[in-house]
């Protein structure tokens, strides 16, 4: 390969990281799945962006922030130390179909459900047009404190979706209700 083609491929390779890029769709829900007032459990909607490309969602990660907690939430199915390279293997897994947030493992995030649209289908890529809705269970490991915690009544917290292959990452900065019911609208 010359020097034109690798500056080439480079700027190419740049352009699509740029544009795979994921964006909230409609309410974000917090759960509490196991009835101590905590919330343990995010479902968000999320879509490509207007003019995005699609969106491998087989490696991405998202991390999970208090003012005391962070830790990496992996995808459902990712097995510590291998790559994930074979979405056949992973993708059942990681998408549920009409899978309840309750079945995503602690620490993990999936897929529960896809909403095609017109061009979509339920593959491992968000494609234009398409939402899948995330399960995040909030309930891993502790990389501060070393134990698993859910969010407090009125706690902020940030949840950062983060596309493989260097996508623009999404924030979610968000504040728990003074009040945690089973299901709670977070803003």
């Amino acid at each position: 390969m010359n020097v034109t083609n690798r500056a080439g491929s480079a700027v190419n390779s740049s352009v699509v990281q740029a544009t795979s890029a994921i964006e909230v769709s409609g309410r974000t829900l917090g759960l509490d799945t196991s009835g101590d007032s905590k919330i343990d459990n995010v479902l968000v909607w999320i879509e490509n962006t207007a003019g995005g490309t699609p969106v491998d969602m087989t490696n991405m990660m998202v991390n999970f922030r208090t003012k005391d907690t962070t830790f990496t939430i992996l995808p459902s199915g990712f097995k510590e130390g291998k790559e994930i390279t074979a979405v056949e293997s992973v993708w059942p897994t990681l998408y549920q179909a009409k899978g309840k947030p309750s079945s995503i493992p602690k620490g993990y995030w999936g897929v529960v459900r896809i909403s095609p649209g017109v061009m979509g289908d339920y593959d491992n890529m968000l494609e234009p047009g398409e939402k899948m809705q995330l399960s995040i269970n909030l309930l891993g490991k502790d990389e501060i404190a070393g134990k698993a915690k859910g969010v407090s009544a009125n706690e902020p917290f940030v949840l950062e979706l983060k596309p493989s292959g260097g996508g623009t990452v999404c924030p979610l900065s968000m504040r728990a209700p003074a009040h945690i019911d089973a299901v709670n609208e977070l803003y």
